[in-house]
C-alpha cells in the first residue's frame, strides 16, 4: 500500500498554465459570440458583421506582431484580459459603419470621422499605456496589447475600412438600427 504525492511549484505552475488556457479559450470565446450575437440583432448582413469585426482582428494581430517584435513574448493572462478590448475596439468599426449611413460619400466619412477617432483612440491608448508604468510584469503586459490593439483597430477603421463600405442608406437599414435611430430620437 504505497500512496504517492507530489506537491510544489512545478506542479502549481503547470496547473495554472492550463488552467489560464482554458479561462482564455472561454472568455475571447463568450465575449465574440456575444458579440456577434447582438451585432446580428442589429446588423442583419454578414458583409456588415463580416466590417465590424475585421478591425478587431486587424488590431488583434497588429498588437501581436508590435509585441513580437519589441517585446518577444506576452503572458497569456494579458491576452485572455484582452476580451475586455474587443468592446472598445468594435466600437471604432461601429461608429464608422453607423456614420457611414449619413455620409454622402467615403471622402467626407472620413474627414468627418478622422478628428473623433483619433482623438478617442489616443485618450484610450493612453490610460492602457499608464499601465506600462507599473511594477506588475502582467499590467505592463496588458498595457501594451491593449494600447497596440486599439491602435491597429483604430488605423484600420480609418485608412482600410471606408475602402469596403457600400452606400446604405439608415432607411434601408435593419429594424435594430431603425429601433436605436427612434430610441435616439427621444
Amino acid at each position: 500500500n504505497i500512496e504517492i504525492t507530489y506537491f510544489g511549484t512545478p506542479a502549481v505552475a503547470a496547473y495554472n498554465v492550463r488552467q489560464v488556457y482554458k479561462d482564455l479559450i472561454l472568455t475571447i470565446t463568450i465575449a465574440l459570440v456575444t458579440i456577434t450575437l447582438l451585432i446580428s440583432l442589429v446588423y442583419r448582413n454578414k458583409r456588415t458583421i463580416i466590417l465590424l469585426i475585421a478591425p478587431i482582428l486587424y488590431g488583434f494581430l497588429f498588437s501581436l506582431a508590435f509585441i513580437y517584435l519589441v517585446k518577444g513574448s506576452i503572458s497569456l493572462i494579458a491576452i485572455g484580459l484582452g476580451s475586455i478590448i474587443l468592446g472598445v475596439a468594435l466600437s471604432y468599426s461601429i461608429h464608422v459603419l453607423s456614420h457611414s449611413f449619413y455620409s454622402a460619400d467615403t471622402e467626407k466619412l472620413i474627414k468627418e470621422l478622422a478628428y473623433p477617432l483619433t482623438v478617442g483612440s489616443i485618450t484610450t491608448i493612453g490610460a492602457f499605456v499608464g499601465l506600462t508604468f507599473t511594477n506588475s510584469a502582467l499590467l505592463q503586459d496588458f498595457g501594451i496589447f491593449a494600447s497596440t490593439n486599439i491602435l491597429g483597430t483604430c488605423i484600420f477603421c480609418l485608412i482600410f475600412l471606408p475602402h469596403f463600405l457600400k452606400k446604405e442608406t439608415a432607411e434601408s437599414s435593419t429594424i435594430g438600427i431603425r429601433a436605436i435611430n427612434k430610441i435616439n430620437s427621444y
